[in-house]
Parts: structure tokens; sequence; C-alpha cells
């Protein structure tokens, strides 16, 4: 009985430690803020597929093409510079779809914490 009593709040300490960074959740690491991960199918991909031009521009004939998860991640460094860019933006200033300041900064986050398959 003894063992049990010594055992139980050790098993209750193991279930709430805060957890790892859990892609699309709001999760807490040891000593830093909650973070909340952006979800590459539900938030960043959507962008891409509106904003990038994926018929003729990043998915046709052109390289780079965006159409596909390792595709955007093996050039997210490169994709967060050119939309960034202050003279030569992505997409292009003549185009009619234009990336807003939250959906760049939701780019940005999701590249910095790792570009996750998520």
């Amino acid at each position: 009985m003894l063992r049990f009593i010594l055992f139980l709040p050790t098993m209750l300490l193991a279930c709430t430690a805060p957890n790892s960074t859990v892609a699309g959740i709001a999760t807490e690491l040891p000593g830093e803020p909650i973070v909340n991960v952006p979800s590459f199918s539900k938030e960043v991909f959507p962008i891409i597929q509106q904003k990038c031009n994926l018929e003729t521009c990043h998915g046709g004939p052109q390289k780079p093409h965006f159409d596909k998860y390792e595709a955007v991640e093996k050039k997210a460094n490169r994709i967060i510079k050119r939309i960034q860019h202050p003279r030569r933006p992505m997409p292009p200033a003549t185009s009619t779809v234009q990336l807003k300041k939250t959906e760049i900064e939701l780019i940005s986050r999701w590249i910095d914490l790792g570009a996750p398959e998520n």
C-alpha cells in the first residue's frame, strides 16, 4: 500500500508535465510561453493555394513548384525571403492577389518553428 501511495504522485506529475510541441495546438515547453504551431494542411497550404498561382507558375511549367508539402518545405527559406522582399515580393506587385500581413506572419511563424508537416 505504501508503494502505491508513493507511486501515485509520481504518475500524476508525469501526466501533467508540459507537452512537447504538437502541431496545430497550443503547447507549453518548460520555461517558455505557450506556442501555437501553424498547421501546414489547414493554414499554410490553403494560403499557398489561394495566393500562389499553382496552375501556371508554382505548379505548372515554371519552377519552383509549391503543389506539395515537400516542395514548400524544401524552399521554405526562399519563400520567406521572397514574400518579405521590399522591391520584388511574391506575389508580384502586378498580381491581383496579394498576401495579407497576417498571412506573411503565419507563414513566417510556421517556417521559424521548423516548417512541420502537420
